[in-house]
């Protein structure tokens, strides 16, 4: 039988040995401190089949998934700025060959008129006809015109307190837009006849020439011209007969002139200028 150890012998041994030093506290504390955290930190049984989660078989890392490329109908999807548009190319192209088909390009005319004054200047101005009338043609569709064109005109006035003519000579050459009113639902007889539109800008010479002694005054300006004109057909597309007239605000430097107030009972020379023509146009 073993020996029992009294209580009075245990107690005699811990006065011995004395009080644990304190490394021992230290250490007992930090276990006692540590030991709920090592119960998560035990690694994870592996799953059935030998493979880890998160992993591949043999504890080897599992590869992570590559993400699948995007296919073509993803990329250049239906919107409305991958769309295709057509902006109407059908009808333009239709409208382009109908008028290559029909319509006509370039054009001369030649011919002549008469032209004058109204307001004040025409209490003065007298005569202006003949007048001469060249233009050159050139058309972008059958709607839309423009023409170069170079007109001379002549006039005379006279002096009545000197009896004294003057005469004078009117060169114009300037650029006009013309447009042509669409006629498939007027009648045969405006169709026929073909109204346009002119809008223009112009250089305007006027030389005066004093019959008594001489004496030559010239002025040169730029003016605005419009009017309207009918075109008839002699041959399609070959031969034409216009008709034309215009009115034409030149601002010449004796427009505002005092001059003929005492001479012809004329304040100023304020007013427009119109001419009138008849050509003969060639087109190809």
């Amino acid at each position: 039988m073993q020996e029992s150890i009294s209580t009075s012998e245990v107690a005699a041994s811990v006065v011995r040995v004395g009080p644990p030093p304190r490394a021992l506290l230290a250490a007992v504390v930090i276990s006692a401190l540590l030991s709920p955290l090592t119960g998560l930190a035990q690694p994870i049984p592996p799953a059935a089949g030998g493979a880890a989660p998160g992993g591949a078989p043999g504890g080897a890392p599992a590869e992570q998934p590559k993400p699948s490329p995007l296919k073509r109908e993803e990329d250049f999807g239906s919107t409305p700025y991958t769309q295709y548009g057509e902006f109407n190319e059908e009808e333009e192209e239709v409208a382009d060959t109908r008028f290559f088909q029909f319509g006509r390009f370039f054009g001369v005319s030649v011919g002549g008129g008469a032209s004058g004054a109204i307001g004040n200047r025409g209490l003065l101005w007298q005569g202006g006809f003949p007048s001469v009338d060249l233009k050159v043609h050139y058309w972008f569709d059958f709607n839309l015109a423009m023409d170069l064109g170079f007109n001379q005109a002549s006039f005379f006035y006279e002096i009545l307190t000197r009896n004294e003519r003057v005469d004078i000579r009117t060169s114009t050459f300037g650029a006009s837009v013309k447009y042509y009113i669409p006629t498939q639902d007027l009648s045969s007889a405006v169709g026929f006849a073909g109204p346009y539109f002119a809008l223009g800008v112009a250089s305007y010479s006027k030389t005066e020439v004093s019959q008594s002694n001489g004496g030559t005054t010239t002025d040169s300006q730029f003016g605005l011209n419009g009017g309207a004109g009918l075109e008839f057909v002699i041959s399609h597309r070959k031969t034409y007969l216009s008709i034309e007239g215009r009115l034409h605000s030149v601002p010449y430097v004796d427009s505002t002139s005092a001059d003929f107030i005492t001479t012809n009972a004329i304040p100023d020379l304020s007013g427009l200028i119109w001419s009138s023509s008849v050509n003969l146009l060639f087109t190809w």
